[in-house]
């Protein structure tokens, strides 16, 4: 069931209500280049109050939005950011870091600097799809390295927003 739709300019947001469902799926586990198998694993699954999808401008200011109210309004309020990257990409300031104008600090921090303090988790994911009728659950893709899976496979909350971007080459295919 859809709960409210927010317009963010060239945003658009969309929040769903809650519901828990624990499913299996499918994960890649290698130890070497070589051999890769396929099972059904039990999903590491987590759940929040609000997961914002996309870790851009419009994600980024929603979650950090919605942390600050819900800390002015005295409630406690479990935000989830899902992003598979370890940083934001400031890309206004790319040019002043190929100058020397700007650190890549600046330009590249790290979600978790961005996030301390604030009350908002970093999941390291990608928004797949939701799992659910009333969408409350959303299938994600953990982010990984060599030897490790870093995210979760699953995530259920009670609101979400969805912003996770365009490219020009996404727009034109469609």
């Amino acid at each position: 069931r859809l709960f409210a739709a927010m317009r963010i300019p060239g945003l658009i947001s969309l929040a769903c209500l809650v519901g828990i469902v624990e499913c299996f799926v499918p994960q890649r586990i290698s130890t070497d280049k070589t051999n890769i198998a396929l099972y059904a694993a039990p999903a590491k699954s987590e759940s929040c109050d609000v997961a914002i999808f996309g870790g851009g401008f419009g994600g980024l200011y929603s979650a950090l939005a919605i942390a600050r109210e819900a800390r002015q309004s005295g409630q406690k309020l479990d935000v989830a950011l899902v992003e598979p990257t370890e940083n934001f990409v400031f890309l206004p300031l790319l040019y002043d870091l190929t100058v020397g104008t700007a650190s890549e600090g600046e330009v590249c921090p790290t979600y978790e600097d961005i996030l301390e303090g604030t009350g908002i988790r970093h999941v390291r994911a990608s928004f797949d799809s939701f799992d659910s009728p009333d969408c409350s659950q959303a299938n994600l893709v953990p982010a990984t390295t060599d030897d490790e899976i870093l995210g979760t496979s699953s995530l259920t909350f009670r609101a979400a927003v969805v912003a996770v971007g365009a490219s020009p080459q996404s727009i034109l295919k469609s």
